[in-house]
């Protein structure tokens, strides 16, 4: 299709590639303005305290590293943008995938944060994870909550990715158990969410090495984030064991036995073992009998 000698299907490829260039223009500002915000908190660090109480000691050695990786970065940066001018100029195609491919290569040498994107790149796999994640029947009832506290579970997942991974250490890990001890989350649940940041982290392009890397090193907190429900539900076994025959009936005894659902009275009857996870909208809840 053509109107006036111009070829509008030709125009409309050329408009969006060019949209597709101007936003990883911007998406790479940004992720190199992060890392020299970061150097600069660092070097303020160093200045006296409002209250006298004289300098805080800083690595040298980081800063200096930092800085250096920022400059490769702005250079890998101004490459990729002048090949992009060049090939346009050239009535080549540049889109979104192609720059991607470009910035796509994984370098092991470099930290586990550097290789996934660093803070954007977390950040951004957070929001897709969890607004998959409250549309999932296996964990939307750990993680649908008011729009506050959903602000501030992604901001602790976010803290806690970037100094698992190596970047800034935000999130105290000693805190990683005791917080979600009694959250009740099972193997079950976490296979989900690691299986959610699998896709997400997918969907931005992350190298598929680095990626693997990150599933890999978020398995080893799997027990952190799943013993309180796993002591307990022991705790429950053990406890009907000992009880002998009868026990779960008589734990039940008292008026609210009425409130319980047909079938797990037929349950009761039968006396056997019942572990049941109940979900509701503000958590998830295993009731041990």
């Amino acid at each position: 299709m053509a109107v006036r000698g111009v070829d509008v299907d030709e125009l409309l490829n050329t408009v969006g590639k060019t949209r597709d260039e101007i936003q990883n223009v911007k998406t790479s500002i940004t992720a190199v303005a992060g890392k020299l915000g970061h150097i600069k908190q660092l070097v303020a660090a160093t200045t006296p305290g409002q209250n006298g109480g004289g300098m805080v000691d800083v690595q040298v050695d980081t800063v200096m590293a930092m800085v250096a990786r920022a400059k490769e970065d702005i250079q890998q940066f101004k490459s990729s943008v002048k090949q992009a001018a060049e090939q346009n100029a050239q009535g080549g195609a540049f889109g979104l995938s192609a720059f991607r491919n470009k910035m796509a290569n994984d370098d092991k040498s470099r930290s586990l944060y550097e290789r996934v994107g660093g803070d954007l790149a977390i950040e951004t796999a957070v929001d897709l994870m969890y607004s998959k994640a409250v549309a999932d029947s296996r964990t939307r009832a750990h993680l649908e909550k008011n729009q506050k506290k959903i602000a501030r579970i992604k901001k602790k997942m976010v803290q806690f990715l970037s100094g698992f991974t190596g970047g800034p250490k935000l999130y105290d890990a000693d805190a990683l158990k005791p917080v979600h001890y009694d959250m009740n989350i099972t193997d079950y649940h976490f296979d989900a969410i690691l299986e959610l940041f699998d896709a997400s982290f997918t969907a931005l392009n992350v190298h598929p090495a680095a990626k693997e890397d990150l599933i890999v090193a978020l398995g080893k907190v799997r027990r952190d984030i799943t013993t309180g429900c796993t002591v307990r539900m022991e705790k429950a076994r053990t406890s009907v064991k000992a009880g002998g025959d009868g026990y779960m009936f008589k734990k039940l005894k008292g008026s609210h036995r009425r409130d319980l659902p047909v079938a797990l009275k037929v349950f009761i009857l039968l006396d056997v073992e019942v572990v049941v996870p109940l979900q509701s909208r503000e958590e998830s809840t295993v009731v041990v009998l």
